[in-house]
């Protein structure tokens, strides 16, 4: 993670993180129904333990580097499990072009 971290602040690029918070039972169901192995930075146990350690690790990483950096713009959405994805989609489209249009206000035409 931290490698991360570093290598998007010497991209020089602005950079926004966006985290989706979803319910643990959303998150317990769709890992559920996963078919394929999914890397995680931890072995994979019983779904129910795992994904409250995943979300754990994630709030650690999001208090700890991702929020500290003030170079970073970062957001915490919070959604609903009954949220459709395209309402989703729609909502963190939005933020990330209102995020582009203030960091250039003046965009070049083509």
């Amino acid at each position: 993670m931290y490698e991360v971290r570093e290598a998007l602040l010497d991209s020089g690029l602005p950079v926004s993180i966006i985290w989706l918070d979803l319910p643990h039972e959303t998150c317990i169901e769709r890992a559920s129904l996963r078919r394929k192995y999914v890397p995680a930075p931890f072995p994979w146990g019983p779904i129910d333990i795992s994904v409250q350690a995943i979300y754990s690790s994630i709030e650690r990483a999001w208090n700890m580097v991702w929020c500290a950096e003030p170079r970073f713009r970062t957001m915490r959405m919070r959604f609903q499990g009954s949220t459709p994805y395209p309402e989703m989609y729609a909502k963190i489209a939005a933020i990330l072009f209102a995020g582009m249009a203030e960091e250039n206000p003046r965009p070049e035409k083509p």
